[in-house]
């Protein structure tokens, strides 16, 4: 794949962070969007002698710790509202807000040339901005976030996200608390940010069936706030299936990270599960695989029946069945118990 237009700007930032610059990262997007930039993310901090990210609700908690680690800040903070504004690029607060670094990468704005020559007049050096989308089709995000800071797929390999030590410690003590240090444990997350992207719930609870059948183990079923919304907890078998829910996304990574298997729609969790090296099986059943499919050492994804896996068509339709996903997952079991 191609690096944006501006990859040269890339190189120049990407010097000025190496001789120990400061650096601003601007992004937008949700958990999965996040998850997919941030082998990018890495690229960046290690170039730089000190980094701030300003990213949209608890995202950050997907972060390090430690001085080293980025800074976290809210994208909603009113200095980076006003770069929407005619004429905020000369107002004393927001120059100072901005002026500070010696490198800027922005991934939202890029299309908006208020926020565009705004950023412009309070930077320090030349911005570097990129549309939060890739440019064409079938181009894998990842690949793509990681090409507009001048770095190839390869970094996808070495890439991983980390856990908080508080959030360890509680993972550790419910796995004591409920009984599954002993156990073989599959996470199940039957939701998604489109009800069109999800597999019915009740072939989600024909695998955790297959899965207890199979290992002797447990399935544990993570619920977000729309799930809860719709309802989805009263049509879950309380008695043979856990259910997790209201977590924050610290305590979710930790939870995932101690699974042996997942199995999720194309999802923020599902991209957090993979990019966590938990064994995931990623159902698409309209989003293309080509573009969103998660990087992570150990990623099955499945396609609906009669399509190829990867499916070369951008939008796939039919259904996926169960024994589709029931082998995908048996091959993660057959290898841990190889």
């Amino acid at each position: 794949m191609r690096a944006p237009a501006n990859h040269d700007l890339s190189r120049r930032a990407a010097d000025a962070a190496t001789n120990g610059g400061r650096t601003l990262v601007l992004f937008p997007g949700a958990l999965g969007d996040f998850v997919s930039f941030h082998p990018a993310l890495e690229v960046l901090s290690a170039r730089s002698r000190r980094l701030r990210i300003l990213v949209r609700g608890g995202l950050g908690d997907l972060l390090p710790e430690g001085p080293s680690a980025p800074r976290v800040g809210s994208l909603e903070a009113p200095e980076v509202s006003r770069l929407f504004v005619e004429g905020a690029g000369a107002e004393p607060r927001v120059r100072r807000f901005f002026g500070s670094y010696d490198a800027i990468y922005s991934w939202t704005g890029a299309k908006d040339l208020v926020f565009m020559g705004n950023l412009r007049a309070v930077a320090r050096v030349e911005p570097h901005l990129f549309p939060f989308r890739p440019p064409g089709t079938a181009v894998r995000w990842s690949e793509y976030y990681l090409a507009c800071v001048g770095a190839g797929a390869e970094r996808l390999v070495s890439a991983r996200l980390r856990l908080k030590p508080a959030a360890v410690d509680w993972a550790e003590e419910l796995w004591r608390a409920q009984g599954l240090s002993t156990r073989a444990v599959l996470a199940v997350t039957p939701g998604s940010g489109a009800v069109r992207k999800n597999w019915p719930l009740a072939r989600f609870m024909e695998v955790c069936r297959w899965w207890r059948g199979e290992t002797g183990g447990v399935p544990v079923v993570l619920l977000g706030p729309a799930e809860e919304e719709r309802g989805m907890e009263e049509a879950i078998p309380a008695d043979t299936t856990r259910v997790f829910k209201g977590l924050s996304l610290a305590r979710l990574a930790a939870l995932l990270a101690r699974c042996d298997a997942y199995v999720g729609n194309d999802s923020g969790p599902t991209h957090l599960a993979a990019g966590l090296g938990v064994p995931t099986v990623a159902i698409f059943r309209v989003t293309d695989p080509r573009e969103w499919t998660p990087w992570g050492a150990k990623v099955t994804v499945v396609t609906p029946d009669g399509l190829p896996d990867p499916c070369p068509d951008p939008a796939p339709h039919g259904e996926v069945g169960t024994g589709k996903v029931v082998r995908a997952l048996a091959r993660y079991v057959g290898e841990s118990r190889g």
